[in-house]
């Protein structure tokens, strides 16, 4: 029986080749070291930067103050209506 040799870089290779990432397919196939090694710098910048961005819109969002301002008013005379006009349509 003939086993496949288990390579790590062949298994990425294959797996993040269909990714929904579009960086990391772009990585991972590029010949050049130099080339992967770049695109990786610029990935991991970007997500630092979108992590670095919700979590401060996040704590805006979650500190925002709410003011709420309540009078009960319990009046001993209420006036009524001086004239009220009932419609025959309802």
């Amino acid at each position: 029986m003939y086993e496949k040799a288990f390579s790590t870089t062949r298994y990425a290779k294959e797996v993040f080749q269909d990714s929904l990432l579009t960086g990391i397919p772009q990585i991972i196939l590029t010949p050049s070291i130099a080339r992967k090694v770049l695109k990786s710098v610029v990935l991991v910048c970007c997500l630092v930067g979108f992590v670095y961005q919700t979590t401060e819109f996040l704590k805006i969002f979650w500190n925002y103050p709410t003011v709420l301002d309540i009078d009960v008013e319990c009046p001993e005379i209420i006036e009524s209506p001086a004239i009220t006009y009932c419609n025959l349509n309802g």
